[in-house]
Formats: C-alpha cells, structure tokens, sequence
C-alpha cells in the first residue's frame, strides 16, 4: 500500500496570509529566481490530443500528485468529447514552463467519482483520481502532495493560492460556500481573486501552504475570470480518494 499525505489545517502552522504564500527559501538552487513550480512542486500539466485539428499536445488541465503513479484532477478533463481514450491525455511533470520540458508520462485510466459531467448538478462531483502508466521520479520540481483531511469544513475568509494556467501563483478569497438544496453533498467554494485578473487550469488545486483544499471545477468554463472562482472542496472526497489511490 502506498502512503497518501492527508493533513487538517488545525495541525497546520505555516503561512496564513497572501503575503507569507509568496515567500519561499531563496537559497534554493543559490538563486532569488523562484517559481511556482519550485513552491508548489505537486502540480503536474494535463496535455490533450487534439484529434480534430493539428494532432498536437496542448496543457488544458492540471492535477495534483498524490502518489508517484496516482494524481487528483477534476473529472472533466478526463470525460466528455473531448476525451475519445485514455490515448488523448499525457502528463507533463517538473516543467516550469507549459508544453517544454520535464517528465511526460501517459495516462493509464481515471477514476471518475461521476462520469460524464455535463451539467451543473454533476459538477458539485467534479472530481478524478488518474493513474499513469508509469511512476514519476520525485525530484525538487516533482513531489507528492498533501490532501485535506476527511470532513474539514472550509472557512470563508481563508486566503488560498491558484497556480494559473501560466504557472505563477495568485491569492484567491473563499467568499462563500454553496450546497445542493439538500445540503448533504460536497462543498463548492467560491473564491473572488485578490488583485486583478486571475485565470487558473481546471482540475488544479487550491492550496493553503502546502495542502490542497480544492480542486479548480469544470464550472469555471462558463465564467469570467475577474469575477469568481469556483473550487470543488476535497474533503468530502479524501476517503474516496484514499480508497482507490491507495493500491
């Protein structure tokens, strides 16, 4: 069995502000030349197939390394039309820039909590545990993530941070929390960008120090970037995730 990080931000006491999310050790590697990659090296680039045009690799997604075989992404990106086999989706690890360099690796199958999101009410399920076909090799630019512990209730107000699809980093808000009318089914958070224009890659985490809370929805799509964010929280997940990532 394969050891999964799972953490609750109760036994978290690294940084809490914006402001601290953009520090980070400048010794490393000797240099103040620090990127998003280096502070958060569990985000992979999901790569699509582009069947229909020019037959060529495009980062659309990203995902969260839970394992060296495993990742959390959202379901979206590995579901719909756009989405024929497993043949159309590779991963691009320890790249600091989008579709050059690093580890690429094939996706071996997902695990979709529900399969074929389509619609709004589907994506409250937003959410794909990705196996790879072969193990990534953990390096400083490549490392296993931490998920959020079983049941933990978000709070609004929390600063988290988005890696955005140029994989810098911005500090979202958590303004509020939505709920299907039942109120019984996963947390979806929605999160208002601190400064300016804040874009981000479905299927990536939002991260409060070095553990993921949520994962970027499909939702997002549909919306405008300066406006709000929506975020699946994963902590109504975590015991699925563990169940299958775990193997």
């Amino acid at each position: 069995m394969v050891a999964i990080f799972i953490l609750s931000l109760a036994l978290f006491t690294g940084a809490t502000s914006a402001a601290d999310f953009d520090q980070y050790d400048l010794a490393l590697n000797g240099t103040s030349n620090v990127t998003a990659l280096h502070q958060f090296p569990s985000v992979v680039q999901v790569e699509f197939l582009d069947y229909w045009g020019w037959n060529v690799w495009t980062q659309n997604c990203a995902a969260t390394i839970l394992t060296s075989r495993w990742l959390l992404s959202a379901a979206t990106c590995f579901s719909g039309p756009t989405y024929p086999s497993t043949r159309s989706r590779r991963i691009r690890a320890g790249a600091v820039y989008r579709h050059f360099g690093g580890q690429i690796v094939d996706v071996d199958f997902e695990v979709n909590y529900q399969r074929n999101v389509t619609n709004k009410t589907a994506l409250i399920y937003d959410m794909s545990v990705v196996r790879l076909r072969s193990p990534l090799f953990y390096s400083n630019l490549v490392s296993q993530g931490a998920i959020i512990a079983s049941g933990f209730q978000i709070p609004t107000g929390l600063v988290v941070n988005q890696n955005s699809s140029e994989l810098t980093i911005a500090p979202v808000t958590i303004g509020v929390r939505l709920y299907p009318s039942n109120g019984t089914h996963p947390t979806i958070l929605v999160g208002h960008p601190s400064v300016g224009e804040v874009s981000g890659d479905i299927g990536g985490p939002w991260f409060v120090g070095n553990v993921s809370i949520a994962v970027l929805s499909g939702f997002n799509t549909n919306v405008t970037w300066t406006d709000s964010i929506y975020a699946t929280s994963i902590s109504s997940f975590t015991n699925w995730i563990v169940s299958i990532a775990s193997t």
